[in-house]
């Protein structure tokens, strides 16, 4: 069947209620490259364009269990890391879509996505970690599991991850990066009623310092911030 038949076939049965169906059709392709393209472009559709948080998770986490599956099948060394090298990057980007500070409109953010999504930040930072991929990408990973911590309220833990992706970030002189991770920690000292006039100074400082910066990343991570903090506060209000 070709790609985009089997991805509408699994949209289609998604749509029925109908998900060991869809994931059944995705995996029977015996190429796996095209069954990883194929679930990526689902995974994909189903949240920019069906808003559908919950079956994303679900054939994400079907994706991530796929690649880890096969990576184990290989013989070949390369090719298993290949496959579980996919897998972190699939439990990454599904994780990174659960988080509520985007703001992506007509995207809705339930507490059961905020657990499955930190489920899966842990497993990608794991990866990372085993995979030894670098100060660049274990920043990144420690970054996203902190920002879960802050969603749900974890303020010391999520304290420490930022700590962890700082200190990542810092030792190959990603400096917007370390920007970017003090503007969170500022979030989270924001948080706690006796830290959070110091972390309203923290943020506004680090947002100061990334406009300051001038670079389109700079000032995209300075919207970020200003984002994910007005959202953060409206969750912790309501």
């Amino acid at each position: 069947m070709e790609p985009r038949a089997t991805v509408d076939f699994a949209l289609e049965s998604i749509g029925r209620g109908d998900l060991s169906s869809a994931i059944g059709r995705v995996e029977s392709n015996a190429d796996a490259e095209q069954v990883g393209a194929n679930y990526t472009q689902l995974i994909k559709i189903l949240y920019a364009q069906h808003k559908d948080v919950t079956n994303m998770i679900a054939v994400g986490k079907a994706a991530v269990g796929y690649h880890l599956r096969q990576s184990e099948l290989e013989c070949d060394v390369a090719a298993a890391v290949k496959f579980k090298t996919a897998a972190k990057t699939l439990a990454y980007n599904v994780a990174a879509n659960c988080w509520p500070g985007w703001g992506d409109e007509g995207v809705v953010i339930e507490a059961a996505h905020i657990d499955a999504g930190f489920e899966l930040a842990i497993r990608a930072l794991e990866l990372v970690e085993e995979l030894g991929l670098g100060p660049r990408q274990l920043g990144t990973a420690r970054w996203l599991v902190g920002a879960f911590q802050l969603a749900a309220g974890r303020l010391d833990a999520s304290l420490s991850s930022f700590g962890q992706a700082r200190d990542a970030y810092a030792s190959i002189g990603e400096t917007t990066s370390v920007l970017l991770v003090d503007g969170y920690r500022a979030i989270a000292h924001r948080q706690a009623p006796d830290r959070a006039d110091h972390g309203v100074r923290e943020l506004d400082e680090a947002i100061d310092r990334l406009m300051a910066d001038g670079s389109k990343q700079a000032r995209a991570f300075a919207d970020q911030l200003r984002t994910a903090a007005r959202i953060l506060d409206d969750r912790r209000q309501s």
